[in-house]
């Protein structure tokens, strides 16, 4: 737009000089500031023109007349990119998408002059342009010419991408493969193999990539033990952090056991790491315990779910006020954790006061870098509107909250699907009963059919990921359908799918997917009370068999959920006019009234 106008005026409109000089322009951008008349910058110039097809352009006129168009340091005669960052950064990216069969060409060639500098320009340019549309070439360009560039120098670049990044992950995971099979080569590269692994898990569930995530953080955890047995002192810390890392790859599958027991004994080495004096282990500490809160809370363990997430709360809370830069995020996640808690509990104020505290943490970071914290900011907003619905609160607070999580979600997912279709998704399915409660009929149906639509794809591809959502979906979609006298077939169609699902999930993993069997049973046992209430009796005793093996087992993390649907079994019975089984619930009903009175 306006910086090519500028170009072509200041070169008196000769096509060719402004061709020339926009090239320069955008490979300085890359290469950093440079002294118009050195070699390494004239040789760049020299080469790209030739490969635009120029090979007579005069890359000494060419520098010179960039110099006057941007100006030269008085320090060091060095001409600086164009200001600012994101100016110079979108017009380099446009100039070089005038001829993208040698941009790859042209931004090595920028490395080649400059080297750290260079890459440290190129991952600042993918950053500041992640959000814009029409910019994702750059990052295809960088992904090509990583497989050229030598392990030395990838090894160096991989400590310029942060940690907390969406812009970078693609570009991260491809350098951590890049150097795994350099690394492979070498026998005494376990250490370097397993950091590379762990870093490569974590980028990859960021790409909703699960198997390829557990699979590397599962080799790094390995590796981790062996290095750990052999010197403890220096990769016990490494192997918690692993372990750690894994129980939220398996958490991911749908293998909540295995999640637990993983998360659960990274615990307790940082425990004991933090008991020996060793500072700067309480941070993972919270970490662990916050995400152990999570895995706890999978298995319908409440009650250490909560202990494990106010424990995570407390020591993060200690360390943001020493350290509010580095902490703030970590408590926001724990305060979040916490609040879904106290919601299973049914303690609503108590997960309300938590979540708006979250809340109000990640509004603060999102105002301020977008780029990092704008996803955190959309799951808090999601969550507020799941607590509100679980505490009985449909008002407009809660639709305005679910909204404005979708928006989010949206504008995230149009940029990168792979890693945020799933997150809208989840946001729409629980936005459509607010919708419904609150009266928004049309909405609700609308939010219902666009999560299953995208969940139905979603399993297509990856169905151990996905089915359980796609599930959940189709119950919520079910129930919205059932508050309209002409949807009920649509109504009894989805819902019953989902216990299909549900069924066929139960029988691999029946403590993980038995609650979401009662559940789904439960919506099918709400339809036929109102379309066939003869029909709904064995419906609803189905629910209290499917959960009674996980209620004796565990009677305090179920008494809530198996009390309300011994109450329903009940009210379906009486207007079926037929008599409970009484020696199904007379055990059950001894166990609930003794939880009460204890």
């Amino acid at each position: 737009g306006r910086e090519r106008n500028y170009i072509r005026r200041f070169c008196n409109g000769d096509s060719i000089l402004t061709f020339l000089v926009e090239r320069g322009v955008a490979l300085l951008t890359f290469t950093g500031p440079m002294a118009k008349g050195d070699p390494r910058w004239l040789d760049l110039l020299s080469k790209d023109f030739e490969a635009c097809g120029y090979p007579k352009g005069q890359p000494g006129e060419v520098s010179g007349y960039i110099a006057r168009l941007l100006g030269e340091s008085q320090a060091n005669r060095a001409v600086s990119p164009l200001a600012p960052d994101i100016l110079a950064e979108a017009l380099a990216v446009t100039v070089l998408k005038d001829r993208p069969q040698i941009a790859t060409q042209a931004i090595e060639g920028a490395l080649d002059c400059s080297g750290k500098e260079a890459w440290a320009n190129l991952l600042r340019a993918i950053t500041d342009t992640y959000a814009l549309t029409g910019f994702a070439p750059l990052e295809h360009w960088v992904e090509q010419l990583i497989t050229r560039r030598t392990p030395h120098e990838l090894l160096a670049v991989e400590k310029l991408v942060p940690t907390q990044t969406l812009a970078l992950t693609r570009v991260a995971v491809v350098i951590g493969g890049r150097l795994l099979g350099a690394l492979s080569k070498r026998p005494d590269s376990d250490a370097e193999r397993a950091q590379i692994l762990d870093g490569l898990g974590f980028r990859c569930a960021n790409l909703g990539r699960g198997l390829e995530a557990f699979r590397a953080t599962w080799k790094a955890v390995r590796l981790y033990r062996r290095l750990a047995a052999a010197d403890g002192e220096v990769f016990e810390q490494n192997l918690a952090l692993g372990l750690n890392n894994l129980g939220s790859r398996y958490a991911f599958l749908g293998r909540h056991k295995r999640a637990m027991k993983a998360t659960k004994e990274a615990v307790e080495i940082f425990e004991r790491l933090a008991a020996n004096g060793r500072g700067t282990i309480e941070s993972d500490l919270a970490m662990s315990l916050s995400n152990l809160g999570n895995r706890y809370g999978a298995l319908n363990l409440k009650k250490e779910a909560l202990e494990a997430s106010e424990q995570a709360v407390e020591i993060y809370s200690r360390l943001a006020k020493g350290n509010p830069e580095t902490f703030a995020p970590s408590l926001a996640g724990s305060l979040n954790n916490l609040a879904n808690r106290y919601m299973l509990l049914g303690l609503c104020s108590e997960a309300l006061k938590a979540i708006r505290q979250s809340l109000e943490i990640r509004e603060r970071l999102a105002a301020r870098d977008p780029g990092s914290f704008e996803p955190d900011l959309a799951r808090s907003l999601s969550n507020l509107c799941i607590i509100f619905s679980n505490c009985g609160i449909h008002d407009e607070e809660a639709v305005a909250a679910g909204k404005r999580a979708v928006e989010i979600y949206e504008r995230l997912a149009r940029r990168d699907p792979d890693i945020f279709e799933r997150s809208l998704a989840a946001t729409l399915c629980n936005l459509g009963p607010v919708y419904s409660a609150a009266g928004h009929r049309k909405e609700a149906l609308q939010v219902g059919e666009r999560a299953v639509e995208i969940y139905e794809r979603l399993s297509t591809e990856d169905p151990d990921t996905f089915e359980p959502n796609l599930a959940m979906g189709l119950r919520n979609l079910g129930i919205v359908y059932m508050s309209d006298p002409h949807q009920r077939e649509k109504a009894l169609a989805a819902v019953q799918r989902a216990v299909e699902i549900c069924r066929s999930l139960a029988e691999k993993d029946p403590d993980a997917y038995g609650p979401d069997v009662a559940g789904s049973l439960r919506a099918l046992g709400y339809i036929y009370i109102t379309e066939a209430p003869s029909q709904a009796p064995p419906i609803f005793k189905q629910c209290i068999e499917v959960l009674r093996r996980l209620f004796l087992k565990n009677p305090r993390a179920f008494a809530p959920l198996m009390g309300s649907l011994v109450s329903e079994y009940q009210q379906a019975c009486e207007l079926a006019a037929e008599e409970p089984d009484a020696a199904l619930l007379g055990p059950i009903i001894d166990l609930l009234n003794n939880l009460e009175g204890a």
